[in-house]
């Protein structure tokens, strides 16, 4: 296993695709892509090959319509034009929602750990994983169990629809 794997799997993605360029992971909520990009011409020349792949996921049961779909890179050129010029790319949401993390020397882990997508709500923190957890005691079981599994629109529907309560009301 390499060490994207090692960080899925420890917070309970599944691999369902096995690919050098773009592997696929899944949870409850959600399905990512995940590439690594030296320069941004890499991302430039594969984010909508890799968009298609992720396109194609979607007649696939493992993915489906219930799951939202992400396009994960980390970029180790992080000059700021460069990550400017990147912008439209990021912007479009056609198929997927797509995110460039600028991985500064950083290991892969040491990237994607400080990011909210990766952080597992209700876990312990351990030597090897400091990750922030959300602890605001007065926010309802349910809403905490969403957080770490619904995607947004199905949290938003039900906050609308008074679904969920404060745990200091009475």
């Amino acid at each position: 296993m390499n060490e994207a794997d090692i960080f899925f799997e420890k917070r309970g993605w599944r691999k369902i695709r096995d690919d050098a360029t773009l592997p696929v992971y899944v949870n409850d909520y959600a399905a990512v892509g995940f590439s690594v990009a030296a320069k941004a011409d890499e991302i430039i020349d594969g984010w909508a090959g890799w968009q298609t792949v992720l396109l194609q996921l979607r007649k696939q049961p493992d993915v489906g319509y219930q799951r939202d779909l992400y396009l994960i890179i980390l970029l180790g050129d992080e000059d700021p034009e460069i990550l400017m010029s990147l912008q439209p790319i990021i912007d479009d949401t056609h198929v997927c929602r797509k995110i460039v993390f600028p991985q500064r020397g950083r290991t892969i882990t040491e990237t994607l750990i400080e990011e909210p997508l990766f952080q597992v709500v209700g876990a312990t923190a351990t030597d090897a994983d400091t990750s922030a957890q959300i602890n605001d005691l007065t926010l309802d079981n349910q809403v905490i169990t969403d957080l770490a599994k619904k995607s947004a629109l199905t949290i938003f529907d039900r906050l609308l629809a008074g679904q969920y309560r404060r745990t200091d009301e009475t």
